[in-house]
């Protein structure tokens, strides 16, 4: 009986652990698909003269503590070109509270697919059914890149920022990407782990008055 309640308490302690890596949100394709031909401009400065930065709304399926977000951003030139990604929580429409922001190398070229660049960053809890941005800005000067389109047809709000902050509000499709996190234990897992506790500790009491 003893070993039974051991292995009972095992299996709901792994229950409890953080799973290994989940999707939170995604609007890739099978094989990580996107549209390698399109895509929304991320650019600082020359070859094109200006400044060009896009943020999208989004809503997670499931809820986690993200901490990589897999983007479909891939440059034109230079090479070398930095761009920072930023999530926000959501303010009315627009950008709200900054939840996390990391830089990244861009090292994928546009044009080619399914190349994802992948962006660590400090874990943040997202929530199902609650509404985020996820920002893509340059960071360096004078690059030319390009966050590509999803290829799922997913559409929703976005902001656009032409050097004067995020405004601009419209709807058109996503650039493409995915977050991962791992899973949030479930309240219910949190219960049956408390009732397996509670079960064990009395099955023990009973045999050691036996």
């Amino acid at each position: 009986m003893r070993k039974y309640g051991i292995a009972l308490l095992v299996a709901l302690a792994g229950a409890l652990s953080p799973a290994s890596a989940g999707v939170l949100y995604t609007n890739l394709g099978p094989g990580d698909a996107y549209d390698s031909g399109q895509g929304w401009t991320i650019s600082n400065g020359n070859p094109l003269g200006g400044y060009s930065a896009i943020a999208f709304q989004f809503s997670p399926t499931a809820s986690g503590q993200g901490n990589l977000i897999r983007l479909a951003v891939g440059f034109i030139t230079p090479a070398d070109a930095i761009i920072g990604v930023t999530l926000y929580e959501d303010s009315s429409g627009s950008l709200g509270s900054q939840l996390a922001n990391a830089q990244a190398d861009v090292t994928v070229t546009f044009g080619s697919c399914c190349d994802l660049l992948l962006v660590p960053i400090p874990a943040v809890t997202l929530s199902a059914g609650t509404l985020y941005w996820l920002a893509v800005e340059p960071v360096s000067a004078d690059i030319w890149a390009a966050w590509n389109l999803n290829s799922t047809g997913a559409q929703g709000p976005l902001l656009a920022d032409n050097g004067a902050g995020f405004n601009n509000p419209g709807t058109n499709t996503l650039g493409a990407f995915e977050i991962v996190a791992n899973a949030v234990p479930e309240p219910g897992t949190w219960l049956l782990f408390a009732g397996g506790i509670a079960a064990f500790a009395v099955r023990r009491r009973r045999l050691h008055r036996n």
